[in-house]
């Protein structure tokens, strides 16, 4: 039994937006042992509890679009299938959000 694996989004990846936060998508390796995850998303690499946004799943892939601007940070736990098999955290990824004031202007010419 081993922690999953991060693939989306990348660690340090950027998402900017104009009017509507964009939509992130998440994605992870299937864990062998688990029946669902439980994907941690916060504004604090700590992951403390009441400002982390927790979400049990019984997919490995997730969407969200309502994260404004700012730095976050991820993780996925497994949630074993079998009794006595420890749940595992992956470590953690992080990712930023960007406001831009308005769309860059087209060169023609």
């Amino acid at each position: 039994n081993a922690p999953v694996k991060l693939f989306a989004p990348a660690s340090g990846a950027s998402f900017s937006y104009v009017e509507r936060p964009p939509l992130v998508n998440f994605a992870w390796s299937q864990g062998a042992l688990s029946r669902a995850y439980e994907i941690e998303i916060s504004s604090s690499a700590q992951f403390p509890e009441g400002s982390t946004q927790k979400v049990e799943l019984a997919t490995n892939a997730y969407s969200l679009r309502n994260l404004s601007a700012g730095t976050y940070y991820w993780r996925v736990r497994t949630r074993p299938t079998l009794a006595g098999v420890a749940s595992l955290t992956s470590a953690p990824r992080s990712f930023r959000v960007t406001k831009r004031d308005g769309f860059a202007a087209l060169s023609i010419g």
